[in-house]
């Protein structure tokens, strides 16, 4: 779970506890303010969750790699001019 999701879910019950106040005390500028912080979170937790699905779809497949011959020469072989590609 990426830390967007974590956050944005938090940003989301802080939001509705200031809006839920803010209703019981009739304060219009805590609602909004509450309201306005659990879209916030709303949206940061969508982006997390999109960063998440985006991470398992775009890893690199290294598998691919297993193959590929090191052709890097150590400081001796350069030195000496032994290097092959």
């Amino acid at each position: 779970m990426g830390k967007n999701r974590i956050v944005g879910s938090g940003k989301q019950i802080k939001g509705r506890v200031e809006e839920a106040i803010g209703k019981v005390a009739s304060d219009r500028k805590l609602q909004a303010r509450g309201n306005v912080d659990k879209m916030a979170g709303k949206i940061q937790k969508t982006i997390g969750d999109l960063s998440d699905a985006l991470k398992g779809k775009w890893a690199p497949d290294r598998s691919a790699l297993s193959n590929v011959k090191d052709t890097r020469c150590s400081g001796e072989q350069e030195e000496n001019k032994l290097c092959t590609v």
